[in-house]
Protein backbone atom coordinates (compact mmCIF):
# COMPACT_ATOMS: atom_id res chain seq x y z
CA UNK A 1 0.00 0.00 0.00
CA UNK A 2 1.24 3.34 -1.24
CA UNK A 3 1.74 5.86 1.43
CA UNK A 4 1.15 9.43 -0.05
CA UNK A 5 -0.91 12.08 -0.45
CA UNK A 6 -2.68 12.46 -3.37
CA UNK A 7 -5.82 15.09 -5.03
CA UNK A 8 -8.84 12.63 -4.94
CA UNK A 9 -10.76 15.41 -6.24
CA UNK A 10 -14.42 16.41 -4.94
CA UNK A 11 -16.43 14.44 -2.24
CA UNK A 12 -19.26 12.83 -3.45
CA UNK A 13 -22.41 14.35 -1.54
CA UNK A 14 -25.92 13.08 -1.98
CA UNK A 15 -27.50 17.07 -2.65
CA UNK A 16 -24.91 16.10 -6.17
CA UNK A 17 -28.35 14.76 -7.83
CA UNK A 18 -29.53 17.70 -8.41
CA UNK A 19 -26.95 19.48 -9.43
CA UNK A 20 -27.73 20.96 -12.93
CA UNK A 21 -31.14 22.08 -11.42
CA UNK A 22 -29.75 24.12 -8.76
CA UNK A 23 -27.12 25.70 -11.80
CA UNK A 24 -30.32 26.56 -14.19
CA UNK A 25 -32.10 27.97 -10.97
CA UNK A 26 -29.46 30.24 -9.42
CA UNK A 27 -27.69 31.16 -13.08
CA UNK A 28 -31.56 31.77 -14.29
CA UNK A 29 -32.37 34.02 -11.26
CA UNK A 30 -29.08 35.77 -11.92
CA UNK A 31 -29.70 36.72 -15.44
CA UNK A 32 -33.07 37.82 -15.19
CA UNK A 33 -32.49 40.22 -11.62
CA UNK A 34 -31.34 42.96 -13.79
CA UNK A 35 -34.47 43.44 -14.60
CA UNK A 36 -35.31 44.46 -11.23
CA UNK A 37 -33.98 47.94 -12.01
CA UNK A 38 -36.84 48.64 -13.82
CA UNK A 39 -39.12 47.78 -11.17
CA UNK A 40 -41.24 51.57 -11.00
CA UNK A 41 -41.93 50.84 -14.68
CA UNK A 42 -43.46 47.46 -14.17
CA UNK A 43 -45.56 48.73 -11.13
CA UNK A 44 -47.83 50.91 -13.86
CA UNK A 45 -48.78 47.77 -15.79
CA UNK A 46 -52.00 45.82 -15.57
CA UNK A 47 -51.52 42.59 -13.71
CA UNK A 48 -51.98 39.99 -16.37
CA UNK A 49 -49.84 42.23 -18.93
CA UNK A 50 -47.14 41.69 -15.79
CA UNK A 51 -47.67 38.19 -15.28
CA UNK A 52 -46.96 37.76 -19.17
CA UNK A 53 -43.93 39.27 -18.90
CA UNK A 54 -42.64 37.96 -15.71
CA UNK A 55 -43.37 35.10 -16.88
CA UNK A 56 -41.79 36.01 -20.65
CA UNK A 57 -38.25 37.10 -18.57
CA UNK A 58 -38.06 33.91 -16.55
CA UNK A 59 -38.26 31.80 -19.31
CA UNK A 60 -35.65 33.11 -21.56
CA UNK A 61 -33.85 33.62 -18.51
CA UNK A 62 -34.03 29.98 -18.08
CA UNK A 63 -33.20 29.17 -21.13
CA UNK A 64 -29.76 31.08 -21.49
CA UNK A 65 -28.93 29.28 -17.86
CA UNK A 66 -29.35 25.67 -19.74
CA UNK A 67 -27.66 26.81 -22.83
CA UNK A 68 -24.89 27.90 -20.64
CA UNK A 69 -25.20 24.61 -18.88
CA UNK A 70 -25.26 22.27 -22.17
CA UNK A 71 -22.13 24.78 -22.96
CA UNK A 72 -19.92 24.14 -19.78
CA UNK A 73 -20.45 20.37 -19.87
CA UNK A 74 -19.54 20.06 -22.85
CA UNK A 75 -16.20 22.18 -22.61
CA UNK A 76 -15.03 21.67 -19.41
CA UNK A 77 -13.87 18.82 -17.45
CA UNK A 78 -15.09 20.59 -14.07
CA UNK A 79 -18.57 20.46 -15.23
CA UNK A 80 -18.61 17.59 -17.21
CA UNK A 81 -17.85 15.11 -14.33
CA UNK A 82 -20.86 15.74 -12.76
CA UNK A 83 -22.18 13.33 -14.66
CA UNK A 84 -20.28 10.49 -13.07
CA UNK A 85 -20.81 11.66 -9.80
CA UNK A 86 -24.64 11.55 -10.44
CA UNK A 87 -24.00 8.38 -11.57
CA UNK A 88 -21.67 7.30 -8.96
CA UNK A 89 -24.02 8.60 -6.36
CA UNK A 90 -27.21 6.39 -7.88
CA UNK A 91 -24.89 3.49 -7.71
CA UNK A 92 -23.61 4.07 -4.08
CA UNK A 93 -27.43 4.53 -2.96
CA UNK A 94 -29.00 1.63 -5.21
CA UNK A 95 -26.87 -1.19 -3.62
CA UNK A 96 -26.87 0.23 -0.29
CA UNK A 97 -23.67 1.09 0.51
CA UNK A 98 -24.79 4.29 2.61
CA UNK A 99 -25.44 4.71 6.64
CA UNK A 100 -28.77 5.02 7.67
CA UNK A 101 -29.39 7.51 10.63
CA UNK A 102 -32.96 8.16 12.15
CA UNK A 103 -33.51 11.70 12.89
CA UNK A 104 -36.39 12.77 15.35
CA UNK A 105 -37.82 16.33 14.85
CA UNK A 106 -41.20 18.26 15.15
CA UNK A 107 -42.68 15.79 12.74
CA UNK A 108 -41.75 12.81 14.17
CA UNK A 109 -39.15 10.11 13.13
CA UNK A 110 -37.63 9.49 10.03
CA UNK A 111 -34.22 8.05 8.43
CA UNK A 112 -31.25 10.27 7.04
CA UNK A 113 -29.00 8.87 4.62
CA UNK A 114 -25.21 9.31 5.38
CA UNK A 115 -22.19 8.95 2.97
CA UNK A 116 -18.80 7.62 3.23
CA UNK A 117 -15.58 9.82 2.60
CA UNK A 118 -16.82 8.93 -1.15
CA UNK A 119 -14.54 11.03 -4.11
CA UNK A 120 -14.25 11.10 -7.50
CA UNK A 121 -11.91 12.43 -9.60
CA UNK A 122 -11.34 13.07 -13.62
CA UNK A 123 -8.22 14.82 -14.63
CA UNK A 124 -8.38 14.45 -18.15
CA UNK A 125 -10.82 13.32 -20.47
CA UNK A 126 -9.82 9.94 -20.57
CA UNK A 127 -9.47 8.73 -17.31
CA UNK A 128 -11.55 8.46 -14.20
CA UNK A 129 -10.37 7.76 -10.59
CA UNK A 130 -12.95 6.71 -7.34
CA UNK A 131 -11.85 6.76 -4.50
CA UNK A 132 -13.50 4.83 -1.14
CA UNK A 133 -12.52 4.57 2.58
CA UNK A 134 -10.96 1.81 4.02
CA UNK A 135 -11.85 3.05 7.63
CA UNK A 136 -13.30 -0.32 9.13
CA UNK A 137 -16.97 0.90 8.38
CA UNK A 138 -19.48 -1.85 7.91
CA UNK A 139 -19.10 -1.64 4.00
CA UNK A 140 -15.51 -2.23 3.43
CA UNK A 141 -16.04 -5.17 2.04
CA UNK A 142 -18.12 -4.42 -0.52
CA UNK A 143 -15.77 -1.40 -1.57
CA UNK A 144 -12.85 -3.67 -1.96
CA UNK A 145 -14.94 -5.16 -4.61
CA UNK A 146 -16.63 -2.60 -6.86
CA UNK A 147 -14.40 -2.92 -9.95
CA UNK A 148 -16.82 -4.54 -11.96
CA UNK A 149 -20.03 -3.15 -10.98
CA UNK A 150 -18.94 0.47 -11.35
CA UNK A 151 -17.08 -0.70 -15.02
CA UNK A 152 -20.81 -1.02 -16.00
CA UNK A 153 -22.23 1.93 -14.42
CA UNK A 154 -19.74 4.31 -15.67
CA UNK A 155 -20.11 2.51 -19.56
CA UNK A 156 -16.55 2.59 -18.98
CA UNK A 157 -13.32 0.07 -18.67
CA UNK A 158 -11.80 -0.73 -15.71
CA UNK A 159 -7.84 -0.59 -15.43
CA UNK A 160 -6.78 -0.78 -12.16
CA UNK A 161 -6.96 -1.05 -8.42
CA UNK A 162 -4.66 0.70 -6.01
CA UNK A 163 -4.18 1.14 -2.31
CA UNK A 164 -3.51 4.62 -0.70
CA UNK A 165 -2.08 5.15 2.93
CA UNK A 166 -2.37 8.57 4.24
CA UNK A 167 -0.95 8.19 7.19
CA UNK A 168 -0.56 11.31 9.47
CA UNK A 169 1.06 12.29 12.94
CA UNK A 170 -2.68 12.46 14.69
CA UNK A 171 -4.53 10.58 11.81
CA UNK A 172 -4.70 7.33 9.48
CA UNK A 173 -6.76 7.23 6.33
CA UNK A 174 -6.54 4.82 3.89
CA UNK A 175 -8.22 4.44 0.33
CA UNK A 176 -8.76 2.03 -2.56
CA UNK A 177 -8.82 3.73 -5.67
CA UNK A 178 -10.54 2.66 -8.95
CA UNK A 179 -9.03 3.87 -12.53
CA UNK A 180 -11.21 3.52 -15.27
CA UNK A 181 -10.72 4.54 -18.85
CA UNK A 182 -13.39 6.74 -20.32
CA UNK A 183 -14.88 8.53 -23.36
CA UNK A 184 -13.43 6.18 -26.27
CA UNK A 185 -15.24 8.26 -28.53
CA UNK A 186 -14.56 11.48 -27.74
CA UNK A 187 -10.93 11.05 -27.41
CA UNK A 188 -10.58 9.78 -30.99
CA UNK A 189 -7.93 12.02 -32.73
CA UNK A 190 -7.62 12.80 -36.36
CA UNK A 191 -5.32 11.13 -38.80
CA UNK A 192 -2.81 14.15 -38.82
CA UNK A 193 -2.47 13.71 -35.16
CA UNK A 194 -1.43 10.26 -35.63
CA UNK A 195 2.15 10.90 -34.59
CA UNK A 196 5.68 9.66 -32.95
CA UNK A 197 6.36 11.18 -29.33
CA UNK A 198 9.27 11.24 -28.85
CA UNK A 199 9.08 10.17 -25.56
CA UNK A 200 5.51 8.54 -25.12
CA UNK A 201 5.69 6.65 -28.99
CA UNK A 202 3.32 6.38 -31.61
CA UNK A 203 -0.35 8.26 -30.74
CA UNK A 204 -3.02 6.19 -31.44
CA UNK A 205 -5.67 8.04 -28.92
CA UNK A 206 -5.82 10.53 -26.82
CA UNK A 207 -4.11 8.99 -23.44
CA UNK A 208 -3.23 6.02 -26.18
CA UNK A 209 0.40 5.41 -27.21
CA UNK A 210 2.25 2.47 -28.98
CA UNK A 211 5.43 2.67 -27.34
CA UNK A 212 6.96 0.01 -29.35
CA UNK A 213 11.14 0.64 -27.38
CA UNK A 214 9.09 -0.18 -24.17
CA UNK A 215 6.07 -2.45 -25.68
CA UNK A 216 7.70 -4.28 -28.83
CA UNK A 217 5.78 -5.62 -31.90
CA UNK A 218 1.84 -4.79 -32.72
CA UNK A 219 -1.01 -7.26 -33.21
CA UNK A 220 -4.05 -6.38 -34.72
CA UNK A 221 -7.15 -8.28 -35.04
CA UNK A 222 -10.14 -7.35 -36.77
CA UNK A 223 -13.58 -8.52 -38.89
CA UNK A 224 -14.57 -7.40 -42.09
CA UNK A 225 -15.73 -4.27 -42.28
CA UNK A 226 -14.05 -3.13 -38.50
CA UNK A 227 -11.97 -0.33 -40.27
CA UNK A 228 -8.51 -2.21 -39.90
CA UNK A 229 -7.47 -1.27 -42.89
CA UNK A 230 -7.60 2.47 -42.23
CA UNK A 231 -5.83 2.11 -38.98
CA UNK A 232 -3.08 0.44 -40.79
CA UNK A 233 -2.81 3.07 -43.25
CA UNK A 234 -3.18 5.73 -40.46
CA UNK A 235 -0.32 3.92 -38.24
CA UNK A 236 1.67 3.16 -42.06
CA UNK A 237 1.43 7.43 -42.28
CA UNK A 238 3.23 7.97 -38.88
CA UNK A 239 5.94 5.19 -38.79
CA UNK A 240 7.31 5.90 -42.10
CA UNK A 241 7.93 9.99 -40.70
CA UNK A 242 10.61 8.07 -38.11
CA UNK A 243 11.28 5.03 -39.95
CA UNK A 244 11.76 2.46 -42.24
CA UNK A 245 8.66 0.11 -42.72
CA UNK A 246 8.72 -2.53 -45.29
CA UNK A 247 5.20 -3.69 -46.17
CA UNK A 248 3.53 -7.27 -47.22
CA UNK A 249 0.08 -7.86 -48.82
CA UNK A 250 -0.41 -11.34 -49.44
CA UNK A 251 -4.15 -9.96 -50.76
CA UNK A 252 -2.49 -7.63 -53.28
CA UNK A 253 -5.43 -5.27 -52.73
CA UNK A 254 -5.11 -2.72 -50.06
CA UNK A 255 -1.23 -1.89 -49.87
CA UNK A 256 0.25 -2.80 -53.08
CA UNK A 257 -0.66 0.54 -54.85
CA UNK A 258 1.66 2.22 -52.21
CA UNK A 259 4.64 0.44 -54.20
CA UNK A 260 5.34 3.89 -56.10
CA UNK A 261 5.20 5.75 -53.32
CA UNK A 262 9.20 7.14 -52.71
CA UNK A 263 9.41 6.12 -48.88
CA UNK A 264 8.11 3.22 -49.88
CA UNK A 265 10.54 2.22 -52.75
CA UNK A 266 11.56 -1.90 -52.99
CA UNK A 267 9.49 -2.35 -49.85
CA UNK A 268 6.66 -3.17 -50.48
CA UNK A 269 6.08 -7.12 -51.16
CA UNK A 270 2.79 -9.27 -52.97
CA UNK A 271 3.68 -12.68 -53.75
CA UNK A 272 5.29 -15.54 -51.20
CA UNK A 273 8.57 -15.86 -52.67
CA UNK A 274 9.07 -11.91 -51.92
CA UNK A 275 7.38 -11.88 -48.33
CA UNK A 276 9.30 -14.53 -47.14
CA UNK A 277 12.58 -13.14 -48.61
CA UNK A 278 11.62 -9.95 -47.20
CA UNK A 279 11.66 -11.86 -43.84
CA UNK A 280 14.77 -13.46 -44.23
CA UNK A 281 16.76 -9.90 -45.17
CA UNK A 282 15.01 -8.20 -42.21
CA UNK A 283 16.52 -11.25 -39.90
CA UNK A 284 19.75 -10.79 -41.85
CA UNK A 285 19.65 -6.93 -41.38
CA UNK A 286 18.78 -7.38 -37.42
CA UNK A 287 22.10 -9.60 -37.64
CA UNK A 288 24.05 -7.58 -38.70
CA UNK A 289 22.83 -4.52 -36.52
CA UNK A 290 24.28 -6.60 -33.69
CA UNK A 291 27.18 -6.82 -34.78
CA UNK A 292 27.12 -3.44 -35.06
CA UNK A 293 26.72 -2.90 -31.71
CA UNK A 294 28.34 -5.54 -30.22
CA UNK A 295 31.40 -3.36 -31.54
CA UNK A 296 30.84 0.15 -31.25
CA UNK A 297 33.26 1.90 -29.06
CA UNK A 298 30.24 2.95 -26.40
CA UNK A 299 29.31 -0.54 -26.54
CA UNK A 300 27.55 -1.21 -22.84
CA UNK A 301 25.01 -4.45 -21.89
CA UNK A 302 21.87 -3.32 -21.83
CA UNK A 303 21.76 -0.13 -24.46
CA UNK A 304 18.82 -0.74 -27.74
CA UNK A 305 19.45 0.69 -30.96
CA UNK A 306 18.62 3.79 -30.78
CA UNK A 307 21.60 4.83 -28.13
CA UNK A 308 23.66 4.31 -31.16
CA UNK A 309 21.29 6.74 -32.66
CA UNK A 310 19.83 4.42 -35.35
CA UNK A 311 16.67 4.25 -37.15
CA UNK A 312 13.56 2.03 -36.40
CA UNK A 313 13.06 -0.85 -38.59
CA UNK A 314 8.93 -1.83 -39.13
CA UNK A 315 7.53 -4.78 -41.22
CA UNK A 316 3.89 -4.48 -41.39
CA UNK A 317 2.48 -7.79 -42.69
CA UNK A 318 -1.70 -7.31 -43.35
CA UNK A 319 -3.42 -10.86 -43.56
CA UNK A 320 -1.01 -12.86 -41.77
CA UNK A 321 -3.51 -15.89 -41.84
CA UNK A 322 -3.67 -15.95 -45.79
CA UNK A 323 0.26 -15.58 -45.99
CA UNK A 324 0.22 -18.03 -43.85
CA UNK A 325 -1.88 -20.22 -45.70
CA UNK A 326 -0.28 -20.46 -48.73
CA UNK A 327 2.89 -21.88 -47.43
CA UNK A 328 4.04 -25.16 -47.36
CA UNK A 329 5.48 -27.43 -44.39
CA UNK A 330 9.20 -26.10 -44.91
CA UNK A 331 8.30 -22.33 -45.73
CA UNK A 332 5.76 -22.27 -42.67
CA UNK A 333 9.06 -23.64 -40.25
CA UNK A 334 11.39 -21.15 -41.95
CA UNK A 335 8.80 -18.49 -41.50
CA UNK A 336 7.97 -19.58 -38.00
CA UNK A 337 12.26 -19.57 -36.85
CA UNK A 338 12.61 -16.02 -38.58
CA UNK A 339 9.63 -14.62 -36.63
CA UNK A 340 10.58 -16.36 -33.54
CA UNK A 341 14.35 -14.38 -34.15
CA UNK A 342 12.82 -11.22 -34.55
CA UNK A 343 9.95 -11.21 -31.81
CA UNK A 344 13.24 -12.33 -29.48
CA UNK A 345 15.89 -10.03 -30.73
CA UNK A 346 13.61 -7.23 -32.15
CA UNK A 347 13.58 -4.40 -29.36
CA UNK A 348 17.66 -3.94 -28.81
CA UNK A 349 18.28 -4.17 -32.52
CA UNK A 350 15.21 -2.11 -33.33
CA UNK A 351 13.53 -4.53 -35.99
CA UNK A 352 9.42 -4.53 -34.94
CA UNK A 353 6.49 -6.65 -36.01
CA UNK A 354 3.53 -5.19 -36.78
CA UNK A 355 0.76 -8.39 -38.02
CA UNK A 356 -2.91 -8.08 -38.82
CA UNK A 357 -5.42 -10.63 -38.97
CA UNK A 358 -8.69 -11.10 -38.63
CA UNK A 359 -8.15 -13.31 -35.32
CA UNK A 360 -4.91 -14.77 -34.20
CA UNK A 361 -5.35 -18.64 -33.83
CA UNK A 362 -2.46 -20.94 -32.71
CA UNK A 363 -2.98 -22.25 -36.24
CA UNK A 364 -1.55 -19.29 -37.74
CA UNK A 365 0.68 -17.48 -35.12
CA UNK A 366 1.72 -19.92 -32.39
CA UNK A 367 0.70 -19.04 -28.55
CA UNK A 368 4.02 -18.24 -27.73
CA UNK A 369 4.86 -15.99 -30.16
CA UNK A 370 1.25 -14.22 -29.82
CA UNK A 371 2.06 -14.24 -26.25
CA UNK A 372 5.25 -11.91 -27.33
CA UNK A 373 3.83 -9.33 -28.89
CA UNK A 374 2.70 -6.72 -26.29
CA UNK A 375 0.48 -4.04 -27.77
CA UNK A 376 -2.65 -5.50 -28.72
CA UNK A 377 -5.58 -3.86 -30.54
CA UNK A 378 -8.78 -5.22 -32.02
CA UNK A 379 -11.45 -3.73 -34.24
CA UNK A 380 -14.73 -4.60 -35.09
CA UNK A 381 -16.37 -7.59 -33.90
CA UNK A 382 -14.55 -10.70 -32.88
CA UNK A 383 -15.91 -13.84 -31.16
CA UNK A 384 -15.40 -14.13 -27.51
CA UNK A 385 -12.69 -17.18 -27.38
CA UNK A 386 -11.07 -14.31 -30.57
CA UNK A 387 -11.13 -11.51 -27.81
CA UNK A 388 -9.28 -13.59 -25.33
CA UNK A 389 -6.78 -14.75 -27.66
CA UNK A 390 -6.06 -11.47 -28.65
CA UNK A 391 -5.95 -9.91 -24.93
CA UNK A 392 -5.30 -13.23 -22.54
CA UNK A 393 -5.83 -14.48 -19.48
CA UNK A 394 -6.05 -10.90 -17.97
CA UNK A 395 -9.67 -10.29 -19.69
CA UNK A 396 -10.99 -13.66 -19.81
CA UNK A 397 -13.95 -12.58 -17.25
CA UNK A 398 -14.56 -8.82 -19.01
CA UNK A 399 -17.37 -7.71 -21.29
CA UNK A 400 -16.35 -6.74 -24.76
CA UNK A 401 -19.13 -4.84 -25.85
CA UNK A 402 -19.69 -4.59 -29.77
CA UNK A 403 -21.53 -0.99 -30.76
CA UNK A 404 -23.60 -1.57 -34.59
CA UNK A 405 -22.20 0.42 -36.59
CA UNK A 406 -19.27 2.25 -35.27
CA UNK A 407 -16.42 1.47 -37.68
CA UNK A 408 -12.87 1.82 -36.51
CA UNK A 409 -14.37 0.97 -32.66
CA UNK A 410 -12.49 -1.81 -30.86
CA UNK A 411 -10.48 -2.81 -27.85
CA UNK A 412 -6.58 -1.50 -27.21
CA UNK A 413 -4.24 -3.02 -24.63
CA UNK A 414 -0.52 -3.97 -23.45
CA UNK A 415 -0.21 -7.54 -23.20
CA UNK A 416 -0.84 -8.36 -19.39
CA UNK A 417 -3.15 -5.10 -18.75
CA UNK A 418 -6.73 -4.50 -18.90
CA UNK A 419 -8.44 -3.78 -22.19
CA UNK A 420 -10.02 -0.19 -22.68
CA UNK A 421 -12.17 1.01 -25.60
CA UNK A 422 -10.43 2.49 -28.36
CA UNK A 423 -11.39 4.10 -31.71
CA UNK A 424 -9.46 4.32 -34.81
CA UNK A 425 -8.08 7.96 -35.73
CA UNK A 426 -10.82 9.42 -38.42
CA UNK A 427 -9.91 9.93 -41.60
CA UNK A 428 -11.96 12.95 -43.72
CA UNK A 429 -12.29 10.60 -46.75
CA UNK A 430 -15.35 13.00 -47.73
CA UNK A 431 -12.98 15.79 -47.82
CA UNK A 432 -10.63 14.15 -50.34
CA UNK A 433 -8.33 12.73 -48.13
CA UNK A 434 -6.00 10.41 -50.00
CA UNK A 435 -3.55 8.16 -48.18
CA UNK A 436 -1.57 7.68 -50.96
CA UNK A 437 -1.13 11.16 -51.86
CA UNK A 438 -0.03 12.58 -48.41
CA UNK A 439 2.59 9.78 -48.33
CA UNK A 440 4.08 10.25 -51.57
CA UNK A 441 4.61 13.80 -49.77
CA UNK A 442 6.72 12.52 -47.27
CA UNK A 443 10.49 12.86 -47.44
CA UNK A 444 13.19 9.29 -47.98
CA UNK A 445 14.49 8.71 -44.34
CA UNK A 446 18.71 8.87 -43.47
CA UNK A 447 19.84 6.02 -41.83
CA UNK A 448 20.01 7.80 -38.45
CA UNK A 449 17.28 9.48 -36.38
CA UNK A 450 17.04 11.35 -33.46
CA UNK A 451 14.13 9.81 -32.03
CA UNK A 452 14.67 8.17 -28.78
CA UNK A 453 11.21 6.84 -26.62
CA UNK A 454 11.00 6.23 -22.83
CA UNK A 455 11.62 2.46 -22.49
CA UNK A 456 13.61 0.74 -19.98
CA UNK A 457 17.61 -1.15 -20.89
CA UNK A 458 17.12 -4.68 -22.07
CA UNK A 459 17.45 -6.72 -18.69
CA UNK A 460 19.78 -9.52 -18.55
CA UNK A 461 16.36 -12.30 -18.75
CA UNK A 462 15.74 -10.41 -22.13
CA UNK A 463 19.20 -10.95 -23.48
CA UNK A 464 19.61 -14.49 -22.02
CA UNK A 465 15.96 -15.11 -23.45
CA UNK A 466 16.94 -13.63 -26.84
CA UNK A 467 20.31 -15.31 -27.24
CA UNK A 468 18.80 -18.64 -26.76
CA UNK A 469 16.08 -18.08 -29.58
CA UNK A 470 13.60 -20.65 -28.35
CA UNK A 471 10.12 -19.32 -26.94
CA UNK A 472 8.22 -21.91 -25.33
CA UNK A 473 4.89 -23.08 -26.29
CA UNK A 474 2.14 -23.60 -23.63
CA UNK A 475 0.83 -26.77 -23.36
CA UNK A 476 -2.32 -28.86 -21.43
CA UNK A 477 -3.68 -32.16 -20.22
CA UNK A 478 -6.84 -32.85 -19.21
CA UNK A 479 -5.36 -32.62 -15.31
CA UNK A 480 -3.90 -28.91 -16.16
CA UNK A 481 -7.00 -27.82 -18.28
CA UNK A 482 -9.43 -29.11 -15.19
CA UNK A 483 -7.52 -27.83 -12.41
CA UNK A 484 -6.94 -24.33 -14.36
CA UNK A 485 -10.86 -23.74 -15.59
CA UNK A 486 -11.77 -24.83 -12.02
CA UNK A 487 -14.47 -27.52 -13.88
CA UNK A 488 -14.38 -31.61 -13.13
CA UNK A 489 -11.91 -33.63 -16.32
CA UNK A 490 -15.00 -35.22 -16.72
CA UNK A 491 -17.00 -31.66 -17.78
CA UNK A 492 -14.10 -30.65 -19.44
CA UNK A 493 -14.22 -33.88 -21.59
CA UNK A 494 -17.83 -33.58 -22.39
CA UNK A 495 -17.12 -30.13 -23.44
CA UNK A 496 -14.30 -30.56 -25.90
CA UNK A 497 -16.59 -33.84 -27.15
CA UNK A 498 -19.26 -31.33 -27.90
CA UNK A 499 -17.36 -28.66 -30.01
CA UNK A 500 -15.35 -31.31 -31.80
CA UNK A 501 -19.15 -32.98 -32.98
CA UNK A 502 -20.33 -29.32 -33.79
CA UNK A 503 -17.18 -28.83 -36.00
CA UNK A 504 -15.31 -26.56 -33.48
CA UNK A 505 -11.33 -26.74 -34.37
CA UNK A 506 -10.62 -28.09 -30.94
CA UNK A 507 -7.45 -30.94 -30.19
CA UNK A 508 -9.54 -34.42 -29.46
CA UNK A 509 -6.76 -35.29 -26.89
CA UNK A 510 -4.01 -34.22 -25.15
CA UNK A 511 -1.38 -32.41 -25.81
CA UNK A 512 -3.95 -29.26 -25.99
CA UNK A 513 -2.58 -25.83 -26.69
CA UNK A 514 -4.12 -22.18 -25.48
CA UNK A 515 -6.09 -21.80 -28.03
CA UNK A 516 -7.98 -25.27 -27.13
CA UNK A 517 -8.36 -23.83 -23.46
CA UNK A 518 -9.46 -20.21 -24.83
CA UNK A 519 -12.17 -21.94 -26.34
CA UNK A 520 -13.03 -23.88 -23.37
CA UNK A 521 -12.85 -21.22 -21.05
CA UNK A 522 -15.10 -19.32 -23.32
CA UNK A 523 -17.98 -22.20 -22.87
CA UNK A 524 -18.03 -22.12 -19.18
CA UNK A 525 -17.23 -17.95 -19.03
CA UNK A 526 -21.03 -18.59 -20.91
CA UNK A 527 -22.44 -20.47 -19.03
CA UNK A 528 -21.70 -18.33 -15.94
CA UNK A 529 -22.45 -15.08 -17.75
CA UNK A 530 -25.83 -16.28 -19.52
CA UNK A 531 -26.68 -18.28 -16.64
CA UNK A 532 -27.56 -21.43 -18.90
CA UNK A 533 -26.91 -25.21 -19.11
CA UNK A 534 -23.52 -26.52 -20.81
CA UNK A 535 -25.24 -27.41 -23.98
CA UNK A 536 -26.72 -24.24 -24.33
CA UNK A 537 -23.57 -22.51 -23.83
CA UNK A 538 -21.46 -24.66 -26.22
CA UNK A 539 -24.45 -23.79 -28.79
CA UNK A 540 -23.78 -20.55 -28.30
CA UNK A 541 -19.82 -20.57 -28.78
CA UNK A 542 -20.78 -22.64 -32.01
CA UNK A 543 -22.42 -20.07 -33.70
CA UNK A 544 -20.38 -17.19 -32.85
CA UNK A 545 -17.96 -19.57 -34.50
CA UNK A 546 -19.92 -20.23 -37.61
CA UNK A 547 -20.46 -16.75 -37.89
CA UNK A 548 -17.13 -15.87 -38.21
CA UNK A 549 -16.13 -18.90 -40.25
CA UNK A 550 -18.75 -17.72 -42.68
CA UNK A 551 -16.95 -14.35 -42.75
CA UNK A 552 -13.36 -15.65 -43.06
CA UNK A 553 -14.31 -17.87 -45.62
CA UNK A 554 -16.34 -15.01 -47.65
CA UNK A 555 -13.68 -12.24 -46.99
CA UNK A 556 -11.03 -14.86 -48.69
CA UNK A 557 -13.14 -15.89 -51.68
CA UNK A 558 -13.26 -12.19 -52.58
CA UNK A 559 -9.60 -11.84 -52.42
CA UNK A 560 -9.30 -15.07 -54.66
CA UNK A 561 -11.56 -13.51 -56.99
Amino acid sequence: MAKRTISKGSRLKLRDKYDREFFVLITGLLVASPVGLFYKKFETLPPKVLAIYAVGILLIAFSVAFGLLILLYHKFLFFSKNNYKRLLLNYVVKHGLVEKETVKDEKGSHEKLKLAPIYLKQPNTYELHTYFPIDGGVHQEKFLDLADGLETTFFADYQEQNFINESKILSKKAFVEYVFAIDGERNRIPVNDVIVDKKLGLKLMNGVYWNYEADPHLLIAGGTGGGKTVLLMSILSALAKVGHVDICDPKRSDFVGMRDVPVFENRVFFDKESMIECLRSKMQFMDERYDYMTNHPDYKAGKRYSDYGLTPEFVLFDEWAAFISSLDFREFDEVIQILTQIVLKGRQSGVFLILAMQRPDAEYLKSALRDNFMKRLAVGRLTGSGYRMVFGDENEKKVFKYIKGKIGRGYVANNGELAREFYSPSVPFDKGYDFHEELSKLPVLADTTEVQLEAPPISNVEQERAESGVLEEKSYTITSLSRKLGQPSKTVKTAIERLTSGGYSISEKSPYNEDDFIALQTVFLTKETEECTLNESIDIVLTDEAEFEKEFVTFHKEDVA
